[in-house]
């Protein structure tokens, strides 16, 4: 069954800055919503077998909870990843999960590496993330990881909501990044409209 939007929550805590944020950005986009919260999933590093590559199934499949996370990620149509930043990146959980998107990778190599178009029409993925610091480019390990992630399941990327200084100012009363959050939750409503998909 297909849904609005799939939330991945990278961070360890259910409802952390970077979840506040995320659901910020669900609310003006006016979507239905499913949120998975990675830390309390089991989810292993792929281990570069190759299996998938020689067409079998990956083998940590049958021992931790990927295969369930990959069939809600192909049943959604929007993709939302909400992280705060661990040594200028993604949380571990989200690195593991993204890892073992090997099989969603080589397919997306065979076909020559082709990005969605703007007139893309079957998905949409967007990325919230939020640091404590506020030193130059914090953000841009982080926007490269996505960009990937959303290239390699053929989802067109709308680009990134951020909040820095989450340290000094909770996201709560960072009115700058609400207004960037209502503005991305209007662009995700776009991007998934029935209209925009039947292009």
């Amino acid at each position: 069954m297909r849904t609005d939007l799939l939330v991945l929550n990278g961070s360890p805590a259910p409802d952390g800055q970077s979840m506040f944020l995320a659901l910020k950005t669900i609310e003006a986009a006016g979507l239905e919503a499913e949120v998975i919260h990675l830390s309390i999933l089991r989810i292993e590093s792929c281990t570069a077998c190759m299996e998938c590559a020689r067409g079998g199934r990956c083998p940590l499949d049958a021992r931790d909870d990927m295969a369930a996370t990959r069939e809600r990620l192909h049943a959604a149509r929007g993709l939302v990843v909400a992280s705060p930043l661990h040594f200028t990146s993604l949380t571990a959980p989200l690195i593991a999960t993204f890892s073992r998107l090997e099989p969603e990778w080589l397919a997306f190599a065979a076909a020559g590496f082709a990005k969605p178009s703007p007139e893309f029409r079957n998905g949409a993925g967007m990325l919230v993330v939020t640091g404590g610091g506020d030193y130059r480019a914090m953000f841009e390990p982080a926007r490269r990881v996505a960009a990937a992630v959303f290239n390699t399941l053929g989802l067109l990327n709308l680009g990134s909501v951020e909040a820095g200084h989450t340290s000094r100012t909770p996201v709560a009363a960072n009115t700058l990044a609400l207004k960037r959050a209502s503005a991305a939750g209007r662009s995700l409503r776009a991007a998934l409209s029935p209209a925009r998909r039947c292009l």
